[in-house]
């Protein structure tokens, strides 16, 4: 039966003369509406409650930063991609992915509620001197986003893309990344409200190399398969601000900075139906992964770390749909 469906995919193929040929064209642009989600974030604790069970003290947590980010959703952005064929085995292509803004918001209300940057001691709970993050009544979690990147690579092809029935290749470039995030968390108790703001920012850069497999199974039509790797280096920066008392004493106030080794993972399954051999329609879906980066609930205090210096261990994925236009000329 194998044999029997590798025939047939190869008499498919023979039968049709493949739409666009790359020897009679050297440029080539593709623009692309994308529609990406930013997933995977650690359980950092934002909210907790005192409650009384039996006369025991428990403290169940009420608001992760993971339930922020499952409250960003599908945002719009674009990408675009040019590229230089300058003959069947080589090639240049940039491109320009971004214009990515997530949201992600929720507000819990109860009695008791406080920050968990205090000190448990057996049942007693020590506040660490701050008023608006102890016994407060309600909290708001506000969670920003942020991504933009760009890429430049060399191409060798293998075997002749748009030509052969077959096609692979390697690529290897460079690559920059640009993460911004703000999480600010609003404690009010009583009539007095308080804020704790964290802003970071990674830029992350360095070489990458990939690969990518294209079939032609119709005539016209592409099926491709496409990955990439970079070991990176990864300049990060936070500012940490935590106000009390109704914002008017300033708790912790720091801006730390540092460098440190991260790299990232990229996939894609995309299609391509050509219409003439200079015009195409592209569909795609895409994963992006980073490591290591400056991620803003990550720089929050906790019973285990004071808020005020840069940690790095932060993983951020991103994944979605892409639907464009390709021309050759």
């Amino acid at each position: 039966m194998r044999a029997i469906s590798l025939c047939f995919l190869l008499a498919t193929c023979t039968s049709f003369l493949f739409a666009a040929n790359e020897v009679e064209h050297h440029f080539r642009i593709d623009g692309e509406f994308v529609y990406f989600k930013r997933a995977k974030a650690k359980k950092v604790c934002l909210v907790k409650q005192n409650e009384s069970i039996q006369n025991e003290v428990i403290t169940p947590c009420k608001m992760t930063a993971k339930d922020l980010v499952h409250h960003m959703d599908f945002e719009p952005g674009f990408k675009i991609t040019a590229s230089y064929l300058h003959n069947q085995k080589h090639s240049l292509e940039g491109a320009y992915l971004g214009n990515f803004q997530w949201k992600g918001n929720k507000t819990y209300s109860g009695t008791k509620l406080f920050y968990p940057f205090v000190k448990q001691v057996g049942n007693t709970f020590i506040p660490n001197d701050t008023l608006d993050y102890v016994k407060a009544t309600k909290v708001k979690g506000r969670y920003r986003s942020s991504l933009w990147t760009s890429e430049l690579n060399y191409l060798y092809h293998v075997t002749p893309r748009n030509v052969d029935y077959f096609s692979f290749t390697v690529l290897a470039g460079g690559r920059y990344a640009d993460v911004n995030e703000k999480l600010k968390l609003i404690y009010q108790r009583d009539l007095s409200v308080s804020d704790y703001k964290v802003g970071t920012r990674s830029q992350t850069f360095g070489p990458q190399v990939g690969f990518d497999f294209q079939l032609c199974a119709i005539k016209n039509w592409v099926w491709a398969l496409g990955g990439k790797f970079g070991l990176l280096a990864n300049y990060g920066d936070q500012k940490t601000t935590v106000l009390d008392n109704d914002n008017s004493v300033t708790l912790i106030s720091s801006h730390p900075n540092g460098w440190n080794v991260n790299y990232m993972g990229q996939a894609t399954h995309y299609t391509s139906y050509y219409f003439t051999d200079w015009f195409y329609i592209k569909l795609n879906y895409e994963l992006l992964y980073f490591s290591d980066m400056i991620l803003a609930p990550n720089q929050l205090a906790t019973p285990n770390r004071s808020g005020r210096g840069l940690k790095h261990k932060g993983d951020v994925l991103y994944h979605g749909f892409l639907a464009g236009l390709g021309f050759y000329f």
